[in-house]
């Protein structure tokens, strides 16, 4: 299936909700979030996945259907640093869609003028 990314929409918002309660591992993407409707999930849209000077996040977007989010936040011109993080819905998992995140994480930081640098955290180490 044709996968690509693109900001997201406030018609998105059904998506969203779907994608929301498709996983229950998704709680912590979404804590404090209340998403027991559209409306919500529209509101949601506009305050936290923008697209912004300093928050970028494109919904990953499968048939025209939006199924994910690959994001940098916390973007810091001054240190070229952001924070990336990326989710799918449970439906969009096993596609090979996560595995193309750091590549995909790459080049926007770079056309964004940021360093990639590593952090060990996350490598369990």
């Amino acid at each position: 299936m044709p996968v690509f990314l693109r900001p997201w929409l406030l018609r998105d918002a059904p998506a969203l909700l779907a994608a929301r309660w498709s996983s229950p591992d998704l709680n912590t993407q979404f804590t404090g979030a209340d998403f027991s409707d559209e409306a919500q999930a529209t509101d949601y849209i506009g305050n936290f996945l923008r697209f912004s000077d300093s928050a970028k996040n494109w919904a990953v977007v499968e048939d025209g259907v939006a199924v994910g989010n690959v994001g940098l936040s916390a973007i810091e011109t001054r240190h070229q640093t952001a924070w990336a993080s990326y989710w799918l819905a449970g439906g969009a998992r096993g596609r090979g869609y996560a595995a193309q995140v750091p590549v995909i994480l790459f080049g926007t930081a770079v056309v964004c003028g940021l360093r990639f640098t590593s952090n060990p955290q996350s490598l369990g180490r």
